[in-house]
């Protein structure tokens, strides 16, 4: 799954987090245009979009040179720039092209996500000013700021004055929701407490059973998480979930100080680091392997692991937490004692403090540096 990031300049975010800009200025226009869309658009409407109606239209060698010349640096930024077959993500017809939905997103989605229930006025008042609130970490710009072509400038109708129509309304509502009352006094709790592991493991267990887009794990180890789940990981990565595996390098010098707080031995720690990566290289050695046999257009999911080396105060585990439909597992460390014997806390999706906090912090945490590549990983 690839996001485009249409507020600001434009960019394309990859599932593994990295951010690519497309420096050709008419193959960039063009998708935008279709991500904006997100359908069908025919020859005519590109053309008309992104070079404009008194420029090609009418001109029929001058639009098709220019029209497959495009379609020809689409191909190239797909396959060479961003690094995946571009029959995976755009369908080229003969009248016309169109993004295959299944494997993009758009920021602008997501702002209409947070609109549906922020502009809802069936919903507590609380909810909606916190949802609309968030709206303001989407805006890294104007739309396309930068990008000047018809469709997008246009002031009867273009996509920037309709956009920016919508922040107007969303600063109007939040004045309307921010005068009136809210009920702060009871807080923010969490939907459920689990004792233990053995109450908490099985909890975890059908989270990620039923996972549909998104998997992120962040731990010192996991040891005893990773053989009971295998297969159900390669189950997912097969219904197209991305999964993301964060742990503590049993390498770095953390491990010792680790170790010391949780009341661990260091070297039974650094085994079971190490046995955790072996279980994860195993997985992605089969998953590689059963890949490589799939049909082009068959769902296929990521599974991505990385080392951390820095003090880490407990466990998350984030289900889809992109989604309304998002939990995370939240299992906090103290001093001197086993993780095993302490309870974890259940959040269901909140745009309200832990939940997005948690979110955006294991966003960050994923996209630093990491020291994987030192480890010896034996095969699985």
């Amino acid at each position: 799954m690839i996001t485009f990031l249409l507020f600001g300049r434009f960019q394309i975010q990859m599932s593994d987090g990295r951010v690519e800009t497309i420096t050709d200025t008419m193959a960039a226009r063009v998708l935008a245009f279709l991500a904006y869309h997100n359908r069908f658009c025919s020859r005519l409407e590109i053309i008309r979009g992104c070079w404009g109606p008194h420029k090609l239209e009418g001109k029929e060698k001058l639009e098709d040179d220019a029209y497959n010349r495009q379609i020809s640096n689409l191909r190239t930024i797909f396959t060479k720039t961003l690094g995946v077959d571009w029959e995976d993500y755009i369908l080229i017809q003969p009248n016309g092209l169109q993004l295959r939905t299944e494997t993009f997103t758009t920021d602008l989605s997501r702002l209409n996500d947070l609109l549906a229930v922020g502009l809802d006025v069936q919903r507590p008042a609380a909810e909606r000013l916190a949802r609309l609130r968030e709206t303001y970490t989407l805006r890294r710009g104007y739309l396309l700021d930068g990008m000047h072509c018809d469709w997008v400038v246009s002031y009867d109708g273009g996509a920037r004055v309709l956009v920016e129509s919508r922040w107007d309304e969303i600063k109007r509502t939040i004045a309307t929701l921010d005068e009136q009352p809210q009920n702060t006094s009871g807080g923010v709790a969490p939907t459920a407490c689990y004792t233990g592991v053995d109450e908490w493991l099985p909890v975890l267990r059908d989270m990620i059973a039923n996972a549909t887009e998104e998997i992120i794990l962040y731990g010192i180890n996991f040891h005893i998480a990773i053989p009971t789940m295998r297969a159900i990981l390669l189950d997912r990565l097969r219904a197209g979930v991305s999964v993301k595996i964060l742990l503590l390098d049993p390498q770095g010098p953390w491990l010792s100080h680790m170790a010391q707080a949780i009341g661990n031995d260091e070297q039974e720690l650094q085994s079971q680091g190490m046995a955790s990566l072996n279980g994860l290289h195993g997985i992605r050695k089969k998953w590689d392997a059963e890949k490589s046999t799939l049909d082009a257009d068959a769902a296929s999911g990521t599974f991505e692991f990385r080392t951390f080396d820095s003090i880490i105060h407990g466990r998350i585990y984030a289900i889809d937490p992109a989604h309304d439909t998002g939990k995370l597992l939240l299992c906090p460390y103290v001093f001197g004692v086993s993780p095993s014997q302490l309870p974890c806390y259940l959040w269901q999706y909140s745009i309200q403090a832990p939940y997005n906090t948690y979110i955006r912090e294991l966003r960050r945490l994923w996209g630093e540096p990491t020291n994987r590549d030192h480890i010896m990983i034996t095969e699985a």
